[in-house]
């Protein structure tokens, strides 16, 4: 797919979504209505929750919790180009979810995460799924929806690993 002959390119590949901008483009969003994963290929994204900012740049995730007022900038870094991939998690899809995992592991008790912009440390599984997703944006072709799902799940899974309190964010509908 020739890539310089636009301005932009966004792909949605079942609440996967590959943001590309070209010719210093920047983009602006203010509200986060989904719980969200982000991981930066090349660029900047600039995340101004109240008075913190947080930058993610090249081969970094962060996580973003869903209704909160965030400004998100998207913009070049030097000489890089804007490129990163967001993995939507719809309140849906979290509840198809939850009723597959073993109830054993939720942290009963467990506080959620109170900002909104969590920053992740690089590990193995993050840049794993995300340089597993590459191939597809890269291509004409569109991935099987089920495979989509998988890397979905597996961000969650993800998660979980990090830090148990990401069951009491993504699960918050429980309280209700």
């Amino acid at each position: 797919m020739p890539l310089e002959h636009s301005e932009s390119l966004e792909f949605n590949y079942y609440d996967i979504f590959f943001n590309c901008f070209f010719n210093n483009k920047r983009s602006c969003t203010q509200m986060i209505e989904d719980h969200m994963l982000v991981y930066v290929y090349s660029g900047e994204l600039i995340l101004i929750e109240g008075f913190e900012m947080k930058k993610v740049h090249e081969g970094e995730c962060v996580f973003l919790c869903r209704n909160n007022h965030v400004k998100m900038i998207k913009q070049p870094y030097g000489e890089q180009q804007f490129q990163a991939v967001f993995m939507k998690y719809k309140l849906n899809f979290l509840r198809d979810f939850y009723q597959t995992i073993d109830k054993k592991e939720l942290s009963v008790g467990t506080e959620k995460h109170k900002p909104g912009v969590i920053k992740l440390s690089k590990t193995q599984d993050t840049e794993s799924l995300f340089l597993s997703m590459r191939p597809y944006f890269d291509s004409k072709k569109e991935p099987l929806k089920e495979l989509m799902q998988l890397k979905l799940q597996a961000g969650i899974y993800i998660l979980f690993n990090f830090d148990k309190r990401f069951y009491m964010a993504l699960f918050e509908f429980l309280d209700s």
